[in-house]
């Protein structure tokens, strides 16, 4: 029996599938304000990441301090310029997904 059993849910259950209903179930239930504080967290810890790569790049190299600054101070506005560009979008795209409580399920075509 248990055989049997082992052998339908192999040919019968993708585990991709699986794992794509567990993630859009996972996201129907996080509110819009924990997802807009999310998103938020994420920016400050992306922007810092890369600011911090940057920084220890330019601190290892021979150069004036004078260059070295100039090269903090681009380095800082596009890395702040990028992510929000990113930030805005990845903002729109998760407003379009209507994540209502049952939104999860019209996602999965497979269904």
């Amino acid at each position: 029996m248990k055989k049997r059993v082992k052998e339908w849910i192999e040919n019968n259950v993708n585990p991709t599938k699986v794992m794509e209903s567990f993630l859009w179930y996972t996201f129907s239930k996080v509110s819009d304000e924990d997802m807009i504080h999310n998103l938020k967290n994420f920016r400050e810890l992306f922007e810092k990441s890369m600011i911090d790569d940057e920084m220890e790049w330019i601190e290892k190299r021979n150069e004036k301090p004078e260059i070295k600054q100039q090269y903090k101070d681009e380095v800082k506005k596009e890395i702040e310029k990028t992510t929000d560009r990113n930030m805005k979008h990845i903002h729109k795209v998760v407003k379009k997904l209507h994540l209502d409580k049952d939104g999860w399920k019209k996602r999965l075509t497979w269904l």
